[in-house]
């Protein structure tokens, strides 16, 4: 509601202490008229409480005022729910400011008129509920967050509605002298960096920043030593001051604090609590860019820097107006560059010859080449590069060259022709004198490796998957993969000391079979190995002669004797009848196996199972006629497995791991991650700390095992699938297979100083046949002794290379 304007004060208005609104209350008690009695009965109902409300909103002394006031409201009244405007001091007021900064209203008026702060009813202040604030003022919105932030950009922020607020041009040096020297207000002037605005002080605030200059409180009005009305009765209220008597205790040394002090002066002592010790600074690390020129690029600008516009491409000879002859071009030239897209053309111009330089026309398409440059400078964006000096010669590894690596296989030697399949497997004796091929047309053939002869010949009649012979030089078996069978075959070459060897290990292996199968039967009728071997699906079958002890008067048979007798018939062919009489040992599975590999004493020896199942890995014991599973549970689909030569590892390889166990502890050792998506082959260096890996997508991966989990190199030479790699046994050398007709020949040299890295350099490549039906070379093996290697393939045929 509005007040009447004669009743506007004219003075500062300023809030009133409680002795005052007390006296001004008394003072309208006896100045204020009787009202009728409707009136008086309003006075009754909604003046109740003896005249304070009408106190808590305005008052007047009227001791000087005018008639014009007394007419207006009856002496000076404030009649109830009639509110004065807020009073906003005019610029003659603030002229009439003395220093402290009050109104001096005595000079206008005759009266002293006190302005009280709107009250409403219920006693609220009218001017805190007001929805003012101090961020009316505020235009930029960007919230708590650095200035610094817009300093490259033309807007200091957004206003409330998400527009941006442009940056105001600033003034310099020369422009802030002057409106110093002509400004009479620039001594009120401040900047607000938040809106980028210049305000101006008015007498109130410069008066305010004067008195907290001085020490004083910013605001005159404000009381620091208030009465707040005490009062005195003699009915006992709670309070938080007292003057009780205080306890005997408080006067008394507390024990607890005794016992801290004594903790304290022990640590002090022994040094664990020191004291009066200023700490030292940090020194600070001595980082910097190791291989940064520029050590003194502070980089203080947040912008990159601005890179010049790359140098036109100097005029050639082309250009010339008198270019040489050969830069001519003849009619036919023209015309093919003519008919060419002009995209395509080596050059927009063809070359002219002019006499002189001053005959030279306008170019023609100067503004048009202008205009596509700017373009490029425009739209294509910039990078530097630094230019490094380096000489090519030094990124190439110094290798040794092939011919200081020899000797290493190189030619073509001998063929062994007899298969009609492929020849999926093959294995060299450990003397290097006879050669065991197994082939998909169901036969195994025993060949000579020097002359290439093959001497025996056995029909099978299933594909043979795998052949191996036994590491051992006095056990000269051939471990045979035939479908669910593995057969050990006495090729019958042994000399007459090894024939009485053989005979008394496979003698052991029947006398302990036999003793196994006469142990007492349980309620079921079968015996604990018998269980066993049930529960592995494994059935062993051991075929002893009795062993033919030499006289003692013959001795050992002469270097011609026993080469004769080692020699099988020049040639026999022995059919699927006949096997189970050559067949020693024979082990039926119930699973197709496709790998057998021996350890290196010739007792034990390993078979993989194509099937994914906990006993697709089988280990078996020939002296002794037994077969265990080493794992419990399965480690994926089984790819090949591998005994190390020296210690009692065992090497197990899934699609994409590769695992080495510790038989004896039984406990994983290693796992190696192999970054090849389906793992062929293994091949174990004969130091042991080396694995050959090779893949099925092209990779042969070298690891070293003492060094990390993951291939130290890893070998992309291959185009197709790789089938088999190997180590040579005694030459540094290793090779690997693949399906596109190839075996690749490296030199692989370990050092015995661990800090030194492997030395892998490729030597020779050789082309051994050309893929049918989409296969290639499937299996390769070194000689035992000489720097040979012999190779098997899909065209029926194996080849050695020496």
């Amino acid at each position: 509601p509005n007040f009447p304007p004669s009743m506007m004060p004219k003075g500062r208005g300023k809030r009133v202490r409680g002795e005052d609104l007390v006296a001004v209350a008394q003072k309208k008690e006896d100045v204020t008229a009787a009202p009728s009695d409707s009136s008086s009965d309003n006075e009754e109902e909604e003046g109740s409480g003896d005249g304070l409300e009408i106190l808590q909103t305005y008052s007047y002394d009227q001791e000087d005022s005018g008639s014009e006031n007394e007419g207006d409201n009856e002496g000076g009244s404030v009649s109830e729910g009639e509110f004065p405007e807020t009073y906003i001091p005019s610029e003659d007021d603030l002229e009439n400011e003395d220093t402290d900064g009050e109104v001096n209203a005595d000079s206008r008026l005759g009266n002293t008129e006190k302005w009280i702060a709107p009250v409403s009813k219920k006693g609220t202040n009218l001017a805190e509920d007001s929805d003012s604030s101090d961020d009316e003022g505020m235009k930029n919105r960007i919230g708590n967050v650095p200035l610094s932030w817009y300093d490259n950009y033309d807007h200091i922020g957004y206003d409330v509605t998400g527009k941006r607020i442009a940056r105001k041009p600033k003034q310099d040096n020369i422009d802030k002298f002057l409106a110093r020297k002509d400004d009479p207000e620039f001594g009120r002037k401040i900047y607000d960096a938040l809106n980028d605005e210049t305000m101006v002080l008015n007498n109130e605030e410069m008066n305010m920043i004067n008195r907290l200059r001085h020490g004083k409180y910013p605001h005159k009005n404000f009381d620091p030593y208030a009465y707040y009305g005490t009062d005195f009765t003699a009915e006992k209220r709670i309070e938080i001051l007292g003057n009780a008597q205080r306890p005997k205790a408080n006067f008394v040394p507390s024990k607890w604090e005794a016992k801290q002090v004594i903790r304290l002066v022990h640590a002090i002592r022994n040094g664990w609590i020191k004291v009066d010790e200023e700490e030292k600074p940090k020194e600070e690390d001595n980082v910097y860019l190791l291989w940064d020129d520029n050590d003194t690029d502070e980089r203080d600008n947040k912008m990159p820097p601005a890179i010049a516009a790359p140098k036109a491409k100097p005029p050639g000879h082309a250009e010339s107006y008198n270019p040489p002859a050969e830069y001519l071009k003849t009619e036919e030239e023209i015309e093919q560059w003519e008919e060419m897209d002009p995209e395509d053309r080596p050059t927009n111009f063809l070359p002219q010859k002019f006499d002189a330089l001053v005959k030279v026309p306008a170019y023609s398409d100067l503004i048009k080449e202008r205009f596509e440059r700017c373009l490029d400078l425009y739209l294509c964006p910039r990078t530097r590069r630094k230019r490094l000096n380096i000489d090519p010669d030094s990124l190439i590894p110094k290798l040794p060259k092939p011919e200081e690596l020899k000797p290493f296989p190189t030619t073509l030697s001998v063929e062994y022709i007899g298969h009609t399949e492929k020849i999926r497997s093959f294995d060299i004796d450990p003397t290097g004198q006879w050669l065991a091929s197994g082939s998909d047309d169901g036969s195994v053939r025993l060949w000579e490796l020097d002359s290439g002869r093959c001497f025996q010949q056995w029909h099978i009649g299933d594909i043979v998957d795998c052949v191996a012979w036994n590491p051992n030089p006095d056990t000269p078996l051939l471990a045979v993969c035939v479908d669910e069978r593995i057969m050990l075959m006495d090729m019958e070459i042994a000399s007459q000391q090894e024939k009485v060897a053989l005979e008394t290990l496979l003698s052991e292996a029947k006398a302990t079979s036999d003793a196994a199968a006469a142990a007492p039967h349980e309620d079921d009728g079968m015996t604990k190995k018998e269980k066993k071997l049930k529960k592995l699906n494994v059935e062993w079958s051991v075929k002893a002669k009795a062993p033919k002890q030499p006289l003692e008067g013959e001795g050992k048979d002469t270097p011609d004797e026993e080469s004769e007798a080692s020699l099988p018939p020049v040639f026999a062919t022995t059919s699927s009848a006949d096997c189970p009489s050559v067949a020693r040992v024979v082990i039926n599975m119930n699973k197709r196996i496709k790998q057998v590999v021996w350890h290196a004493k010739g007792d034990y020896f390993a078979t993989v199972a194509s099937a994914n199942t906990t006993t697709s890995v089988l280990i078996h014991r020939l002296s002794r006629a037994q077969s265990f599973s080493p794992f419990t549970k399965s480690k994926g689909l089984v790819q090949a497995v591998l005994f190390h030569p020296d210690k009692p590892f065992f090497f197990v390889a899934s699609q994409r791991h590769v695992r080495a166990y510790n038989l004896t502890k039984q406990s994983l050792i290693k796992k190696m991650l192999c970054p090849a998506k389906w793992i062929s082959s293994l091949a174990i260096h004969p130091g042991g700390d080396h694995l050959l890996v090779g893949s099925y997508d092209r990779r042969v991966c070298w690891y070293d095992m003492d060094l990390s989990s993951t291939p130290y190199k890893t070998l992309k030479y291959h185009k197709k699938a790789v089938r088999s790699v190997a180590f040579h046994k005694t030459y540094p050398m290793f090779a690997s297979c693949s399906d596109d007709g190839s075996v690749h020949i490296f030199h692989g040299m370990v050092y015995n100083d661990l800090l030194t890295n492997p030395l892998i350099v490729p030597v020779k490549i050789l082309k051994v046949q050309e893929p049918r039906n989409d296969l290639g070379v499937l299996a390769t093996k070194f000689h035992p002794k000489q720097p040979w290697i012999v190779c098997s393939g899909s065209d029926h045929r194996m080849r050695l290379f020496i």
